[in-house]
């Protein structure tokens, strides 16, 4: 688990939210509280479940932090489990059945972290996550994307987006419709030019070239560098 005491990681079938639960529970709740509202509603309808670090909390301890998410929205679901990693001797990711590592993907590409977001991002709506990031939407105006990670969002990018957080200086932002407020990789910032830009027929990716930031045609054969 990351060294944070609360981290909320987006998988197949909700949000798995990762306690540090060697902590104090007041301290557990405060955070969990300013985690959820700093996301300003983006995790309302959202399915979620706990997953402790050490010795799962009381009953009445996971009742108070339950509560807490219902109150912002969110829905319990026990079925939610966190993903097994791959196995090396076998070569089988075992979940809830036995899946074969696919051909000619590496086993540590496999491992990467992802969230997948199976929505447009609205005005207001901040998206950060420790890993990469898909949208399979469209990032509106006002709305925010940061990662450690890669950036793809499947339509137009409109708000901000800040890839590579942490420094990782081969994260790329690719979207169908690049047309950002603002991007970031790493600690490079590139910013849109005044004048309207033109809707392109083709997705573009953003990445950094000699100290730069640059946009280009993407192209599926440009590999991308490993986040972590």
């Amino acid at each position: 688990m990351a060294s944070e005491i609360i981290c909320i990681k987006g998988i197949k079938n909700g949000l798995l939210i990762c306690l540090d639960s060697s902590r104090d529970i007041e301290e557990l709740k405060a955070n969990l509280k300013a985690k959820i509202e700093s996301a300003k509603g983006f995790f309302s309808g959202a399915r979620f479940a706990f997953h402790f670090s050490a010795q799962p909390l009381s009953s009445s301890e996971q009742q108070e932090l339950r509560q807490i998410c219902c109150q912002h929205g969110l829905i319990p679901d026990d079925n939610i489990q966190m993903p097994q990693r791959t196995s090396p001797s076998s070569g089988i990711k075992h979940t809830s059945q036995a899946i074969p590592v696919s051909r000619g993907v590496l086993e540590e590409e496999m491992e990467q972290a992802t969230m997948l977001v199976e929505h447009s991002v609205r005005s207001g709506q901040k998206v950060q996550f420790d890993g990469n990031v898909v949208i399979l939407g469209d990032v509106n105006p006002g709305a925010e994307i940061i990662a450690s990670g890669h950036i793809v969002v499947m339509g137009s990018l409109r708000g901000i987006a800040h890839a590579g957080l942490g420094g990782f200086e081969e994260a790329t932002i690719m979207a169908y419709n690049l047309q950002p407020t603002q991007l970031r990789i790493a600690n490079k910032i590139a910013r849109a030019p005044e004048q309207e830009l033109r809707r392109r027929s083709y997705p573009e990716i953003a990445y950094i070239s000699h100290g730069q930031i640059v946009i280009e045609r993407y192209r599926p054969s440009r590999p991308l560098a490993k986040s972590g």
